[in-house]
């Protein structure tokens, strides 16, 4: 145990972090590989993936807005005032994020009828198994967000092991009962038994960080804490909203609608996240001193550079996902015996197709919120994706609803609108720095774009002549399509190759 708690180096928790991140999506594909292999995409997998957005998502959002609170006030603390005084503080923040989470919890499992009524269009089986699956899990997210707050505290010791221990725990601990048992409820049972080792797991080693005083949270700390944390919050309530308006418009057409959108999403999101946050992250530092000094062009050069460095991986990425959409589907989630059918494969295909249309816009979008907050302007992002959310409304119930596209209108709506979020966020750091930033950056575009051309001949040529799904052939044509990327990137030598040598130089 003294090991785990032990603080290390920045970069040993930067390599945990992204271990800990990484192990944790390949289980979270591997569970859903499980669900799809024993569940297919029925009532069953719709009321458990609406289970996991209302409750799991949910909780896991607020958590990373309390962790920014918390640190933010906690550190300030322990400079100004002293170690007891922030244990104090900790003391107070920790109880009442516990008891705002066990009210939370109450109250889901009280309200779980009145919840599931928020899904007109599932049908009365998906609403009894929802209904039933809600008050299983409802706990989970007590579990959850004090679990959350207590990772904080250990991070501010610079302690990152037992946060992503932890996490690890919980996610082999639901793949582990969903392989075993497999039956209806053993999916949120899964979820209810894996949050709860997950957090009897953070909680024994936080004797050695703080002696924790069970007390009525003092008001001025909690307004601090949630002054700090609201913006985060509001941020997290609109993409929370977005994703919840996805399902409750997929809940109107054919049962599995829900799961099959879910895999293609989770699916089409990766790139963005291991890209675009790994690479914004790497030169926003750079920014905010830039911004600092007003040197605008340099601003500008570095921004139009890091985003093109992302553009560089993301729109590649994108290519591959959409010409071998059937193919990566049916890789993942394909498996004969299963009850996953080769038209969940295709329906699911196509909606992942929509979906990464819009990656390489999303993950510059990353970039462009991380450019406002170099001008500490938190408003601007929050603005422009409280509009952004509005025409995803209005995008998937035109190509979804409207002119009957499912689940690939509802993808489709949402790429258009991450398009339009890129520009307002664009335009409104071009008024800035009185540049020019998107005109250079659709040149980017167009250029990165035409490095995919003979990698794109490749994939229309595998599709042609390697109709059959095979998902060793596919596999093969993955690494086929990325050597033909490489060598063209390596003959042309763009910019970005340098730019991604020299991370710390964006």
């Amino acid at each position: 145990m003294k090991q785990l708690i032990k603080p290390r180096s920045v970069k040993v928790n930067s390599i945990i972090s992204f271990l800990g991140i990484f192990i944790s999506r390949i289980l979270g594909f591997i569970r859903d590989m499980l669900i799809g292999y024993f569940f297919g995409t029925s009532p069953v997998t719709d009321a458990f993936n609406i289970t996991m957005k209302v409750i799991f998502y949910l909780a896991n959002q607020i958590s990373s807005a309390f962790n920014i609170g918390f640190l933010s006030l906690f550190i300030h603390e322990k400079e100004k005032e002293g170690e007891e005084k922030a244990k104090q503080l900790a003391s107070s923040l920790i109880s009442f994020v516990a008891a705002l989470g066990l009210i939370v919890s109450i109250l889901i499992f009280l309200l779980a009828p009145w919840i599931g009524k928020l899904y007109p269009g599932i049908n009365e089986i998906t609403y009894s198994y929802l209904v039933s699956f809600l008050r299983w899990t409802s706990f989970a997210f007590f579990f959850i967000i004090t679990s959350g707050i207590l990772w904080s505290l250990f991070q501010s010791y610079h302690i990152f092991t037992i946060p992503y221990l932890a996490v690890f725990i919980q996610n082999a601990t639901i793949v582990i009962v969903i392989y075993i048992f497999h039956t209806s409820h053993a999916l949120p049972l899964s979820v209810l038994i894996a949050t709860t080792l997950m957090f009897i797991f953070t909680t024994i080693p936080v004797k050695h960080v703080l002696r924790i005083n069970i007390r009525k949270p003092s008001s001025d700390i909690v307004a601090k804490f949630l002054a700090i944390s609201s913006p985060t919050l509001i941020s997290t309530g609109i993409i929370y909203f977005s994703v919840l308006a996805d399902q409750i418009m997929a809940s109107f057409m054919p049962t599995g609608s829900i799961t099959r959108l879910e895999y293609a999403n989770k699916i089409a999101s990766l790139p963005p996240a291991m890209f675009g946050i790994a690479i914004a992250g790497a030169f926003f530092p750079r920014l905010s001193e830039l911004v600092s000094r007003k040197q605008w062009k340099d601003f500008q050069t570095l921004l139009e550079n890091g985003i093109s460095a992302i553009w560089f991986l993301t729109i590649p990425s994108a290519v591959g996902l959409i010409f071998l959409a059937d193919k990566i589907v049916h890789l993942l989630f394909y498996f004969p015996g299963g009850k996953f059918s080769l038209e969940d494969v295709h329906l699911t295909a196509m909606a992942m197709a929509m979906y990464a249309i819009g990656i390489p816009f999303q993950s510059a979008i990353i970039a462009f919120n991380r450019g406002h907050y170099a001008f500490k302007d938190t408003m601007t992002p929050l603005k422009t994706s409280s509009f952004a959310l509005f025409i995803n409304v209005i995008f998937n119930y035109l190509f979804g609803i409207i002119l009957n596209m499912g689940i690939m209108g509802l993808a489709l709506g949402t790429s258009l609108a991450s398009i339009v979020n890129f520009y307002m966020l664009g335009h409104t750091l071009e008024k800035k720095i009185s540049g020019k930033l998107i005109n250079m950056l659709l040149k980017d575009f167009m250029r990165i774009t035409a490095y995919s051309i003979p990698m794109s001949i490749v994939l229309i040529c595998s599709n042609l002549y390697l109709g059959q799904m095979h998902k060793i052939t596919t596999i093969l044509i993955i690494f086929t399509a990325v050597f033909t990327y490489g060598i063209t990137v390596i003959l042309v030598k763009p910019k970005e190759l340098n730019i991604l040598r020299k991370r710390n130089k964006v």
